[in-house]
């Protein structure tokens, strides 16, 4: 048999195992709602065809024009299925499943905000001047000369160690190859400097 004393300890732990559920539960929501408000406005709410423009508006009330004419990947869709398109449940992106055609609310945004694309554009470039930095500590910890990178011209290795040129696979696999090291390798030790 339990004491008084007992029992109200026991309805003093069961209180604040309540709280502490409570309180997680709260800092959840918080958590949840915060993360939410963070993303309104990359997140698609509405989107309808007028003419030759898709209509995107945010979950933020944000409402934008898109040609069709003027994205890339829109242009390609048929003007007859420009209207059999899905908001993805999340609100991530607008599908056009004939087509296999997925655009996030950004994407759009970048064809048609000036002030935007020169951001995105802006730091495309400071991440490929800050890679290209790292692939020149790279090559230098190795001992390998500016000209010293088969199949690729001086010029092109500095414009791509200075974030000009963007480098693609081949270039990649050649520097690997120069300095010794499978491409894998050679790609985890450009991370590591980048960090």
């Amino acid at each position: 048999m339990m004491t008084t004393n007992g029992i109200a300890k026991h309805v003093g732990n069961i209180i604040a195992t309540m709280t502490k559920r409570e309180q997680t539960r709260d800092l959840y929501r918080e958590v949840m709602e915060e993360m939410e408000t963070d993303h309104l406005h990359v997140l698609i709410q509405e989107a309808f065809v007028r003419g030759n423009y898709l209509i995107v508006i945010n979950k933020a009330g944000r409402e934008i024009r898109v040609p069709f004419d003027r994205v890339p990947a829109l242009s390609h869709i048929r003007f007859c299925d420009r209207l059999y398109f899905k908001i993805q449940y999340n609100g991530s992106c607008l599908h056009w499943e004939h087509s296999d055609t997925h655009l996030d609310f950004e994407t759009l945004l970048y064809y048609v905000d000036d002030q935007f694309r020169a951001k995105v554009d802006q730091e495309s470039a400071d991440r490929f001047k800050e890679y290209g930095k790292a692939i020149a500590k790279v090559r230098t910890a190795h001992n390998i000369p500016v000209d010293g990178i088969t199949g690729i011209k001086a010029e092109d290795v500095r414009d791509i160690e200075s974030g000009y040129l963007r480098p693609e696979s081949a270039a990649l696999t050649r520097y690997a190859d120069a300095l010794g090291l499978g491409l894998d390798e050679f790609l985890d030790k450009v991370a590591y400097e980048q960090n």
